[in-house]
């Protein structure tokens, strides 16, 4: 097994590994510098090892020459094969390198949030900025501060009012004028119409010098990898997405195409090759590899798995992942932004079948509904596995059996309010809907209304505070993430439950139990139709819902009290 510990000094960021040093106190005044701080330019561990073994030996270096000069001249600076050199310039440089990526990464999160309503003023407003920093009788006020808390964060040796302090001010307006292209590359697509030509971004810079040939790619919209991600993330069109869903659901995939095709690369420079890796890593990555492999890239990960011989991901998971890569580029196609699309008829052809997870058995099933937190606990939150006197009928308790009885997803469950439950017509109602001032989202946005179980109304779901005036969550002890969702911490807790219970079973987890709801109005025989509107499933058959008003919740509560599970025993439930 290939060995992923990391050396010290060596750090991993999200477009690069670093190596990051401490100078010792009583050698910064020779060196002149607080610590090194270098990009080692690639996310690969094996290459950023390499890469560090030379780093670090020049590092040494350095030390020892620093070490033998104390109290005579200066260390000179030393340059290696990787930029690392010592003293103001080198400082400066990295500086404003480091502003320019500070300034980058805060604009993508802002631009993943929210795309400007009225562009022409946001375009007008980039526009003065610019010329703000472009003026030379400003004498770089407005990054001064910057500039004062740098040197006072790295401990750095520059006075106040010197060349030198003036030389890293020039450095950081710089840096801002070269964002602020960018920027408005970002935005629409088109060159920067202000002229000022930043210097020290050459390398790295998107608007290029004009130059006899160059001049014609100028007037193209040329952006990178990790640029186009930011806007295709942005892109209006995308505003029905869940924000959880663009973080988590297709992080791999994002990973894995910044990885492999490196996040500084033009966009138009990716080839089909490079997704053709792409694809190959994915099929041999595990499922959680996050958790297994901690600090390793996906690609390091994957010849781990491969190595070990363990599970792969599942066909249709891995074709998530590459539809997500063939709309990223299907954007990029739309958006001019590439000449051709290297991602069509990219996937292994597999989402069009369907899981076979099993359901529960109904020994599964009894043994579930026996555990202290539905049998009587000191309390659902800490001590939820020990057995009690207490019987709290909250979130832990009601959801499980929501899934079970009226074929809940979880998310849907976690999310109720308490106005999602009323009467009409004399039957009890549940409202699964989305209400994005609520952060209720349920697949493709549907909207159903159906009858409650009477087993639910039997064990009080409906006694409770539904019919109360002001709306507020079911569940609100449950926990949630940044984005709202309490789907994530539940099904963690969910998964530790069947594992106490010792529930493991492959493929038998939460969603299992809405296959359990399927398979018992198969056994009541319950029309495609009718069980289609009890489970909010969109089906060839559920094509016609499209035509008149469907079917109220009257209508089909004699087919939800079909719904049955010979063999459960819940009576201590408090019926």
């Amino acid at each position: 097994m290939e060995d992923v510990a990391k050396p010290p000094h060596l750090q991993r960021r999200k477009y690069a590994f670093y190596y990051r040093r401490a100078v010792p106190a009583e050698l910064r005044p020779a060196l002149n510098r607080a610590e090194f701080v270098v990009s080692l330019k690639t996310l690969s561990f094996a290459e950023a090892k390499r890469r560090y073994a030379e780093l670090h030996a020049e590092v040494e270096r350095q030390l020892e020459r620093a070490r033998a000069g104390l109290g005579g001249p200066g260390v000179q600076a030393v340059t290696n094969g990787l930029g690392l050199q010592t003293g103001v310039d080198a400082f400066i440089r990295m500086a404003s390198e480091a502003r320019l990526a500070d300034l980058e990464r805060a604009d993508g999160i802002a631009l993943a949030s929210s795309w400007p309503s009225d562009l022409a003023t946001a375009l007008d407003e980039i526009e003065r900025e610019a010329d703000h920093y472009a003026n030379p009788d400003t004498e770089w006020r407005h990054v001064q501060v910057a500039a004062n808390q740098i040197i006072q964060e790295t401990g750095f040796q520059i006075e106040r009012g010197s060349a030198a302090f003036w030389s890293l001010c020039q450095a950081l307006n710089n840096a801002q004028l070269e964002h602020l292209k960018r920027h408005f590359v970002r935005l629409c697509g088109k060159r920067a119409p202000f002229a000022h030509r930043p210097t020290g971004f050459e390398t790295v810079s998107i608007s290029q010098r004009v130059t006899g040939q160059a001049s014609a790619a100028l007037s193209a919209d040329v952006v990178t990898v990790a640029e186009l991600v930011a806007r295709f993330e942005a892109d209006p069109r995308r505003a029905s997405v869940r924000q959880k869903t663009k973080d988590s659901a297709y992080a791999p995939a994002k990973k894995l195409l910044l990885e492999v095709c490196g996040a500084d690369t033009r966009a138009e420079q990716v080839k089909r090759s490079d997704l053709q890796r792409v694809r190959s890593v994915l099929m041999d990555l595990p499922p959680r590899v996050a958790q297994r492999y901690r600090g390793a890239t996906l690609i390091e990960a994957a010849k781990l798995a491969r190595a070990n011989g363990e599970d792969r991901l599942s066909p249709k998971t891995i074709d998530n992942q590459l539809i997500w890569v063939t709309a990223f580029f299907n954007f990029a196609e739309r958006e001019q932004l590439i000449q051709s699309n290297p991602a069509r008829q990219l996937t292994l052809g597999s989402a069009g079948t369907r899981s076979q997870r099993p359901a529960w058995t109904v020994a599964e099933l009894n043994l579930l509904f026996s555990a202290p937190v539905f049998a009587g606990c000191v309390d659902d939150e800490r001590h939820w596995n020990a057995p009690g006197t207490s019987r709290p009928k909250r979130g832990r308790y009601w959801v499980p059996l929501l899934a079970l009885f009226q074929g809940l997803r979880m998310n849907e469950a976690c999310q109720l309010f308490t106005d999602d439950v009323f009467s009409d017509d004399g039957v009890m109602v549940l409202r699964v809907a989305s209400n994005a001032s609520r952060g209720q989202q349920t697949k493709k946005n549907d909207v159903r209304l159906v009858p409650l179980h009477p087993t639910l109304v039997a064990l009080g779901f409906a006694s409770g505070s539904p019919m109360e005036a002001t709306a507020v969550p079911m569940f609100p002890e449950l926990t949630r993430d940044k984005h709202g969702s309490a789907t994530n911490a539940f099904s963690k807790w969910f998964a530790r439950l069947q594992r106490e219970l010792g529930i493991t079973r492959k493929g038998v987890v939460f969603h299992s139990l809405r296959h359990n709801f399927a398979d018992a109005m198969r056994r009541a025989d319950i029309s495609p139709e009718r069980s289609d509107a009890l489970g909010g499933w969109a089906t060839p058959s559920s094509a016609r819902r499209g035509y008149g008003h469907g079917l109220r919740p009257a209508d089909l509560a004699s087919d939800i009290a079909k719904v049955e599970y010979p063999g459960l025993n819940i009576d201590h439930l408090e019926l």
